[in-house]
This record gives C-alpha cells, sequence and structure tokens, in this order.
C-alpha cells in the first residue's frame, strides 16, 4: 500500500469511529482488494475469501470507535481478517470430511495409488491427525496456525504430520 492509501484507510477509520458511516464506502473500495490478495495467499475458495472479508468489515465497523488512535489502520485491519479466517477454520475443523480432503496431499504418495485408498488410509487415522491432516493440506494453514486453532504445540502438528504421512505410506504399501 501506498502511504496515500495508507493514510485514507487512517482517515476513513476515524471517521466512522466518530459517526460517519459514508466514509465505509471509500475504506471498504481502499482495502478490499489489499485483504483479497492477502487472503489468497492462504485461501482458494473465493467465497471463504469474500465471506472473510465482509466479517472482517463488520468487526472494523464495530470495534472503530474503541480505536484511540488511528495510525497503522490498514495493519489493524489486515490482523483482524486474518483472526477472522482463522476463527473460520476453527469452526470448521470439528467437521473434518476425509472426502474434503484435496488431492494435494496425494503429492507426498507414489503416484500410482487409487484416491480411494487414500482416503480409506486417512479414516484410519486417529481423529485429532485428520484434523491437523485437514488443516494443513486442505485450509493451507501453517503449523503456527494449526497450533493456535487446536491449542497443540507445534512440535505436535510436525509430529502428526510425519506420523500421518508414514502410516498413510504404511497402509497403502500394504493394499498393494
Amino acid at each position: 500500500m501506498t502511504k496515500e492509501e495508507k493514510d485514507r484507510v487512517n482517515k476513513c477509520v476515524k471517521q466512522i469511529a466518530h459517526g460517519d458511516i459514508n466514509a465505509f464506502d471509500d475504506l471498504y473500495n481502499t482495502m478490499h482488494d489489499v485483504l483479497f490478495c492477502f487472503l489468497k495467499i492462504y485461501e482458494s475458495d473465493y467465497d471463504k475469501i469474500n465471506d472473510i472479508i465482509n466479517d472482517t468489515f463488520k468487526i472494523v465497523i464495530d470495534k472503530a470507535s474503541e480505536k484511540m488512535f488511528f495510525v497503522n489502520c490498514s495493519s489493524w485491519i489486515i490482523q483482524i481478517a486474518k483472526m477472522v479466517r482463522l476463527n473460520y477454520n476453527k469452526k470448521r475443523v470439528d467437521y473434518v470430511v476425509v472426502d474434503e480432503l484435496p488431492e494435494n496431499i496425494m503429492m507426498t504418495m507414489p503416484q500410482d495409488d487409487t484416491v480411494l485408498d487414500l482416503k480409506e488410509s486417512i479414516k484410519l487415522l486417529p481423529k485429532r491427525d485428520q484434523q491437523i491432516l485437514y488443516l494443513v493440506y486442505y485450509c493451507h494453514l501453517k503449523y503456527k496456525e494449526v497450533q493456535v486453532i487446536l491449542n497443540i504445540s507445534k512440535s505436535t502438528v510436525d509430529r502428526s504430520i510425519k506420523y500421518s504421512l508414514s502410516f498413510i505410506k504404511e497402509k497403502l504399501h500394504e493394499e498393494q
């Protein structure tokens, strides 16, 4: 973002904080593309990205009046979007469905194995390991983000991924 855009964001947030809701359009137009580009790094579903952006702006409107200093508002908004994204994924983690797992999980497997065998192998994993696989490979979260969502250590995430991939490879080789 340019300095002018950052200043405009700061001004808009200040106006919103003082009750001028008309400043919202300018804020939305200025920050939407920035948020979209940021979220596109982590999310592939454009509808989900837009939902996160909309929820972010709802929070910005609600919290603007609590803001005391109107500097670095663009960073503040990006942090809100990051929090909304993590909360969105946190809600979904309890509903992990192995059939939703993407094909990029196959990249660590031999190419001649079938997707059906892969899904059956994943279903044999403990639920926590399935959730970690889902968050890392489907939601494209970093280990640190998975740590926050599941309230576990980063090394637990790493061990789970290594264990899960080893387990899946072993099961796939057994079936051959």
